[in-house]
């Protein structure tokens, strides 16, 4: 019977808020272990999002830079057009 007046016990205490120190260290150790889980699986997301973001904005700088290219010829041919006429 003592050992089931200490569970009751224990369970008050726990339900009340006050936890005994080893219940707060073990609470403690399985966050902070969730919470670096949880950095992992971050960090995997972050890291395969980026794996399909750069190939799309590698050909945006590409199609950029064409664009840039395509722009300056049209100014020397608008000028060149302009100088015969």
């Amino acid at each position: 019977m003592a050992a089931g007046a200490g569970s009751l016990v224990a369970a008050v205490l726990a339900h009340s808020g006050r936890l005994d120190k080893e219940d707060l260290g073990t609470r403690i150790g399985r966050l902070s272990r969730r919470v670096e889980e949880l950095k992992g699986e971050v960090c995997t997301m972050i890291t395969k999002k980026y794996s399909e973001f750069l190939p799309g904005m590698q050909s945006a700088e590409e199609l950029v830079a064409r664009v840039d290219g395509l722009s300056r010829s049209v100014d020397l041919l608008r000028a060149g057009v302009e100088n015969e006429v």
